[in-house]
């Protein structure tokens, strides 16, 4: 464990212990993807969470119309943001809510 601050770095414990072993890397957790960036997301509908930034990704589940999530990512062309979403993690349009906070911000992770 590293401590940096006061956040101890454990989260990382397990990928440097795949390299240096030469092991493949564990699988994602399905966790949060990533830091909130100080933007969100309102969705104005009942949207879909996706697994990809595509409508032909699959659906990981339905947001209620109002609620307000954390964007840790977007694509290229801002089309679509990843967020955490409670303890998941998954993409978005962005054509159906309202942004606050700079989005070009955010990285591009997709």
């Amino acid at each position: 464990s590293q401590v940096y601050g006061t956040q101890s770095l454990d989260t990382l414990g397990p990928l440097v212990a795949a390299w240096k072993g030469g092991a493949a890397a564990p699988a994602a957790s399905g966790g949060p993807a990533g830091s909130p960036t100080g933007v969100t997301y309102t969705v104005s509908s009942n949207l879909r969470l996706r697994s990809a930034p595509s409508t032909s990704a699959d659906v990981i589940t339905s947001v209620a119309a109002g609620t307000t999530v954390d964007v840790v990512g977007r694509t290229e062309n801002s089309g679509w943001v990843q967020v955490n979403y409670g303890d998941q993690s998954g993409w978005m349009s962005t054509g159906y809510g309202s942004i606050a906070g700079d989005l070009n911000s955010a990285p591009v992770s997709g």
